[in-house]
This record gives structure tokens, C-alpha cells and sequence, in this order.
């Protein structure tokens, strides 16, 4: 699938939603929802096989494995984060996509503590020579 053909899916659903807003707004958002996850598989597609030639980059420079897993899996949060908020507030519920996002921050706050500690040990240990 082509990016011309997730752009016509996109345009489809919210053309399809927007018509059926009025009569039907429980399918209205359960069609974005359902093109939004096509898409999402779709870019999912498109990174599985780049995920391992991004890990064996990481291994060649000498960046540890589990630095690069840290990075795709915040990333992956980012993604999911973001989705998650934009159709809550596709249905109304604004709020609820804040704290989605936010949850997503603090997430990913917490799973980057390790290469923070990792990098403040390194300061400390350059400062000492």
C-alpha cells in the first residue's frame, strides 16, 4: 500500500464521517477510528524492517542495544500517544485526550531515567579527572 492509497483511505473516512456526523455519530467515529488504525498498521508495516537495520547501525557505532530499544519504544509511545489523544478529541472528550498525552509523557519520562542516570554518571566521571 502506497502512500497515495493511506491518503485515500484517510480522505474517504472523513469524508464518509463527515457525512454521517449527524444521522450516526456513534459509526461517524467508528469509521476514523477504523481508518486510523488501517494507517497505523500500514506506517507499522513500513518500520518493522527498518527497525533492525536502525539496531545494527546503533551496534556498529558502539551504542548499546538497550539504548536503541529505549529510543524505539518511546518512540512507539509518541505514536500510540497521539492516536489515542486526537480521537478522544475527535469524540468530544478533550480533557480525557490531555491526560492521554500526558500519560504518554510521563511514560516516556520514566523509561529514559536509565540513559539519564547513565549520562549523569559520565559527567561525574569526566568532572573527577
Amino acid at each position: 500500500m502506497s502512500v497515495f492509497a493511506v491518503t485515500g483511505v484517510a480522505v474517504i473516512a472523513a469524508m464518509t464521517s463527515v457525512l454521517l456526523k449527524k444521522q450516526n455519530p456513534e459509526l461517524s467515529l467508528l469509521i476514523s477510528l477504523t481508518a486510523g488504525v488501517i494507517i497505523i498498521l500500514f506506517v507499522a508495516g513500513l518500520i518493522s524492517p527498518e527497525i533492525g537495520h536502525i539496531t545494527a547501525l546503533a551496534e556498529q557505532t558502539g551504542v548499546s542495544g538497550r539504548y536503541t530499544e529505549i529510543l524505539l519504544k518511546c518512540l512507539g509511545i509518541c505514536f500510540i500517544a497521539q492516536m489515542a489523544s486526537d480521537s478522544c478529541r475527535d469524540a468530544g472528550e478533550s480533557s480525557l485526550g490531555n491526560k492521554i498525552e500526558t500519560a504518554g509523557k510521563v511514560t516516556i519520562a520514566i523509561m529514559t531515567l536509565p540513559m539519564l542516570e547513565q549520562l549523569v554518571e559520565t559527567v561525574i566521571s569526566l568532572i573527577k579527572m
